[in-house]
């Protein structure tokens, strides 16, 4: 069961859809999907789906700021204004009926994993799924940019790669083997900054899951990620 929210950011509407598990299939697991640059929530609705229907957890799928259906023109938007979505759908999750507070987890990809790995240093999640992350340097983080690309830092140089290396939970990285956006060196300085993180590699696969069976095979790594790592 799925129902359409409004959520409020900074004074922006934002555009989300919670997904509830049946009365009495309720696990307590929770996860929050932030999409990428210049997409929307509408690619992460089956994933969400699939993870209510098979871990009996509550999701939360949005857009962000001038994107979808959200308010704001994309053009004028940080990454921090972004960010500021991202906390605040995170919160509304929590407050979703039935969700226990120390088992929210995250899921996102390219941008959207950038704002996730951000969002660990702001909030408690319990493990996190972030899939061919963008990364960029602090001086990006109050620069509206919507065509920037994303670099190889380091942790003195990146808000990410700080906030993974202070994060404790688990953390899988999850990397398509030929990505034309993310470069290997980025997923790498992820996973060399992570206490717990663990690599997945989706063999073929472009940074867009464009084909069928590159988007299965992604829907079973964050079931499994997340039943393993949520306890649902």
């Amino acid at each position: 069961m799925s129902a359409e929210l409004t959520l409020g950011s900074v004074g922006r509407r934002i555009a989300a859809r919670l997904f509830s598990p049946p009365d009495g299939e309720r696990s307590g697991a929770a996860v929050l999907f932030v999409h990428g640059q210049g997409s929307s929530q509408r690619g992460y609705l089956e994933r969400a789906a699939a993870v209510t229907e098979r871990l009996g957890a509550t999701c939360l799928t949005f857009d962000l700021s001038g994107h979808g259906e959200s308010d704001g023109d994309r053009g004028m938007l940080t990454p921090r204004d972004h960010l500021e979505d991202v906390l605040g759908a995170f919160d509304a999750l929590l407050e979703a009926p039935g969700v226990e507070p120390g088992r929210v987890g995250v899921c996102a990809a390219s941008y959207g994993a950038y704002l996730a790995a951000l969002l660990l240093g702001e909030r408690d999640v319990r493990s996190a799924l972030i899939r061919a992350p963008a990364l960029y340097s602090d001086a990006d983080l109050d620069r509206p940019d919507p065509n920037r690309l994303s670099t190889t830092e380091t942790v003195e140089t990146a808000a990410a790669l700080r906030a993974v290396a202070a994060y404790g939970g688990p953390l899988l990285v999850v990397e398509s083997e030929h990505d034309e956006a993310i470069p290997h060196a980025i997923v790498e300085s992820y996973l060399r900054a992570g206490r717990d993180a663990r690599h997945e590699l989706i063999r073929g696969a472009a940074h867009r899951l464009s084909e069928e069976r590159w988007k299965l095979r992604f829907v079973e790594i964050v079931v499994a990620w997340f039943a393993e790592t949520l306890g649902a």
